[in-house]
């Protein structure tokens, strides 16, 4: 269980709808803030990875990669985010899509296996 206020203060920071700075906890939660929670609690359990270029590397994979965010370049290397696949086998993050619950206990269940 993540724990203290680093996880705390990345759960209430995804909850807060940035353009009216207001907590909502019944907001939906995107797939970048999805991207931005994990990577907090990734640094609150020590297992952030060394930026580098195959780190970096890791967003090649997708379609639509957003290039130059460490965010979705540690999810996607540490492999908590695997994109969703088009007819074609394309692979996107699809950063402004909303995660469903199903999606979210998925990538949380690989935060807790993670070694």
């Amino acid at each position: 269980m993540i724990k203290g206020t680093a996880a705390t203060s990345s759960a209430a920071s995804a909850a807060v709808d940035s353009a009216a700075g207001v907590l909502d906890p019944n907001a939906k939660l995107t797939r970048t803030q999805m991207a931005v929670l994990l990577n907090n609690s990734l640094i609150a359990v020590g297992k952030y990875p060394q930026m580098s270029d195959v780190v970096k590397k890791s967003l090649d994979a997708f379609a639509d990669k957003v290039a130059g965010n460490d965010d979705w370049a540690a999810v996607a290397y540490m492999g908590l985010i695997r994109g969703k696949s088009d007819e074609k086998g394309k692979s996107y993050l699809a950063v402004s899509d909303f995660v469903t619950r199903v999606q979210m206990a998925i990538v949380l269940e690989r935060l807790l296996q993670l070694k």
